[in-house]
Formats: C-alpha cells, structure tokens, sequence
C-alpha cells in the first residue's frame, strides 16, 4: 500500500484471498490481496469522492461485490477474477435519484444479495450470476421495507425487515421463495429489532445478534 494510507480487511474467502479498502483522507478504494500476498487497488470506472469503493464480500473464485459512490449515492459493483469491474443498480434505483444499492454478499455461483433504498423505504434484492433481478420483501414486511444480508451455496437468503408497526424482525428466503420469519424468543420487540442476522452457511445454520430487555447484545446460532 502507498505510505499513509490505512487499510480496513471486510471479508476472506476459504482460500485466503482477501477483499477491503484502503486509501487515505476520506477517500477510500477497493483491494484484494491474493493469497500469494500480492495486492490489487482497484475502482469501478465511476466511483468519485465520498467513501469511494466499498467491498463488502468475496466468494472462493476471489469474485467481488460491494458499493461505490456515484453522485452521492451507493451503486453497486461485481470485480470478477480477471479484474473485470461491472457496475449496476437495482431496478428503480438508476441515478439520479434519492435512492442507491447496496450488495452485501456474493454466493460461490456469483449471486448477489442486498438492497436497494428508495428515500424512506428500503427492498431486498437478489442479483443471478447473468444480472437478472429479483427485488422483494417478506409478506409481513410493512411500508419500510425490508433488507438482504447473505446468500449460501444453495440460494438460501436472510435479512431482516419491518412489520406494520415499525419493528424489526429477522428472515429466512428459501430456495423455493417462501418466507420464514425469525425472532429471538423471549426477548422484548422493539423499535430496529432485538433479533439481528449477519450470516447463513450452506447447512442452513444461521448466526447473529439478540437484544435483551436490559440492551444487552448476546450471540446466537439457529440450526
């Protein structure tokens, strides 16, 4: 890395490769580090100002997703292997807009699951390996919306999303598009949910994050 810059790792793969940013002031650019040690600096041909070139995953073929900035909102970006940088929105959130995407994983097949945010409201999406979208939310999902966290092997998804009444709850999207609604029991529902997922593994055993009814974050596992 160039002197003074500061270097944040966001995700591995099962080979070691790694993908995050790095850069200097308020500007920040995508890396990878091949497991051979070798670094890569890297931005989608649009990505000016703000936080630049954000990556959030990378898949065992070392393939990319993450955001970038582009007129003051987020689009998204896929870097395969090669370094090819593909740039792209979610359908409705092509700029300009008050609105943007946000990827948030990358499956071994190369699909993508995030958001995409729209003023106040927000819709998960699901990006295939060809660049077809899918954007949906849960059937209980209120006016706000709702938000995709990770994607496994199989094409299981979780997130999370609001009811009616503006609390939170977790989800699971099932390789068949049916829902299933998860909460951490016994704990209060508040206002941003006390039930949090971050991952899904290719078992179907999903982690995340539980508030009690003292604000306490606890850790937990569904299998």
């Amino acid at each position: 890395m160039p002197n003074g810059w500061s270097t944040a790792n966001i995700s591995i793969n099962d080979s070691g490769a790694i993908a995050g940013t790095a850069g200097a002031d308020t500007t920040n650019h995508g890396f990878l580090r091949a497991t051979d040690g070798t670094v890569s600096i890297f931005d989608p041909p649009d990505a000016i100002g703000g936080n630049g070139t954000v990556p959030t995953a990378i898949n065992s073929n070392s393939e990319i997703t993450g955001y970038f900035v582009f007129q003051l909102q987020e689009r998204g970006f896929l870097r395969t292997a090669d370094g090819t940088l593909t740039e792209f929105d979610a359908p409705g959130a092509v700029p300009p807009c008050t609105c943007g995407t946000w990827p948030n994983d990358i499956n071994e097949s190369g699909a993508i699951v995030g958001f995409t945010y729209q003023v106040a409201q927000e819709h998960s999406f699901l990006r295939t390996p060809n660049g077809t979208f899918t954007v949906f939310d849960p059937p209980d999902a209120g006016a706000k919306g709702s938000w995709a966290i990770a994607i496994n092997t199989t094409g299981a998804i979780v997130g999370g999303y609001w009811d009616s009444k503006g609390i939170a709850h977790g989800y699971l999207r099932n390789v068949d598009g049916t829902f299933t609604t998860i909460d951490a029991p016994l704990v209060p529902m508040i206002e941003f949910g006390p039930t949090t997922i971050h991952r899904i593994n290719g078992n179907g055993a999903i982690v995340g994050v539980l508030i009690d009814s003292m604000g306490t974050a606890h850790g937990f596992v569904r299998q």
